[in-house]
């Protein structure tokens, strides 16, 4: 069994390159974030407002004071005191219900959380398999409970959940449809009549986009689409896309930095980012998933130059990016999984010294409140997170020193498993051609996404 000193208190800030993260203290492995969503958006710079995580410490090491220790053992066999109990409910707000620290952790992610997230954390969804779980480092998968569908105590709340999720998506959606019909009529003012056609498409196509959405939910709840909308209609979800990519780049938007293609010979086109920057830098898919129970993988090709980051899933792109990130740093030899919320990142799990070679299948998988990244070999991490619980577009993160000997990344697939297909990406507006359309601004066109 584990053995392990558990407790509960602030995430703290770390530097990596010109920016900051939240990460675990010191000494912690496994971690579960237990801080709203506005907390979790909280800059690093800072330490108020710091959210709240469950952390797994090695035994020999003493959490400071500004945690507070839950007790040293098993979290599925340690059975805190009432003293200890009323101690996590002062600081919570909420009170444990269970005996052992895993079903206090399983209460409190899937009966206590709240739907929107604004107040606490957000409620954990099940998986597509149709399971509670909670994983964390150390431990593998330690609670896990079956559910029974809108017979399921929890339903009603989640529920909730998928109003409030279908509602935002839709939102997004039609806002980006009329930024996109506004495009298309500048489009044709200024004689530019394919690409307006290709704008008018996109507007028709992610306008929608949540019937495909409602419909997904639909299929994994087994639910009526009138419990959770009466007035968006059921469509049909299906959405399996690759990309070999090709010596232009098309059906892709960059959100930020400057990517393209490159031949890296007799043909063999791959895309990277052509330009240097420490920043995390970003590009998606203008085609979005139906559901945010999805993968999303790349062929890499490492180099030891610095380079850093990996596909994005369950991703959106408005002001900020939210969504999960697999990380893999050639240098550290290490993959991470973290988390973006309104564009500020949290540290959710990490490997340890991995054998990372040049050329590998990098992936990440969104499946209910359980986060996977795959690397070379097979080699996984898996860690629970609830903070993020929609989110359709799929993507590439990174940031390097050296762009043109940094990562190549190539054979792009994505799936949320709903239907299989071949990409019918749609060409649209990309930074590649943006400079050559009179009269359009380049930030009309850089947060456009479309299906």
């Amino acid at each position: 069994m584990a053995n392990f000193t558990y407790a509960l208190g602030p995430w703290v800030r770390r530097q990596l390159g010109d920016g900051y993260y939240w990460d675990a203290p010191d000494g912690a492995d496994g971690r579960i974030c237990l801080g709203s969503l506005p907390d979790c958006a909280t800059s690093p710079i800072g330490i108020d407002n710091r959210p709240i995580g469950f952390f797994c410490f090695s035994p020999d090491v003493t959490p400071s004071l500004d945690y507070l220790t839950l007790g040293t053992g098993d979290c599925r066999e340690l059975k805190p005191s009432s003293v200890i109990r009323a101690s996590v409910t002062d600081l919570l707000g909420v009170a444990p219900v269970g005996d052992t620290i895993a079903d206090w952790l399983g209460y409190w992610l899937f009966s206590a959380g709240d739907p929107t997230g604004e107040s606490m954390w957000k409620l954990g969804t099940p998986t597509r398999e149709g399971e509670y779980e909670i994983h964390l480092a150390g431990h593998s998968r330690v609670w896990v409970d079956r559910f029974a569908g809108v017979a399921d105590r929890r339903w009603n709340r989640l529920r909730d959940l998928l109003r409030a999720d279908l509602r935002q998506h839709d939102a997004e959606c039609k806002a980006e449809a009329q930024t996109l019909k506004e495009l298309a009529k500048k489009l044709r003012q200024a004689g530019n009549t394919k690409y307006a056609e290709n704008s008018e498409n996109r507007a028709a196509n992610v306008e929608y986009h949540a019937e495909k959405v409602l419909d997904a939910m639909c299929k994994k709840y087994n639910c009526n689409p009138s419990s959770i909308s009466n007035e968006i209609k059921r469509g049909n979800a299906s959405t399996t896309y690759t990309d070999t990519f090709s010596s232009s780049l098309t059906g892709w938007t960059q959100y930020s930095g400057t990517w393209a293609t490159v031949d890296v010979g007799s043909g063999n086109y791959k895309l990277y980012k052509s330009a240097n920057n420490t920043v995390y830098e970003y590009i998606y898919y203008n085609s979005m998933l139906s559901s945010p129970d999805h993968y999303c993988q790349f062929f890499r090709t490492f180099t030891n130059v610095g380079a850093y980051e990996g596909p994005l899933a369950r991703t959106t792109f408005g002001a900020n990016v939210n969504g999960y990130v697999a990380t893999g740093y050639y240098a550290s030899k290490r993959y991470f999984i973290y988390k973006i919320v309104d564009g500020v990142r949290t540290l959710l799990g990490l490997t340890a010294n991995s054998t990372i070679v040049s050329g590998f299948t990098q992936k990440i998988d969104c499946s209910g409140t359980t986060i996977t990244h795959t690397g070379y070999l097979d080699e996984y991490i898996q860690v629970t997170d609830s903070s993020i619980s929609s989110g359709a577009s799929i993507g590439l993160s990174q940031r390097s020193v050296d762009a043109t000997n940094g990562d190549k990344w190539d054979n792009f697939e994505a799936s949320d498993g709903i239907a299989a297909g071949w990409s019918h990406s749609i060409h649209g507006l990309t930074n590649a051609n943006i400079g050559s359309i009179h009269g359009v601004e380049k930030s009309n066109i850089k947060s456009v996404f479309g299906v």
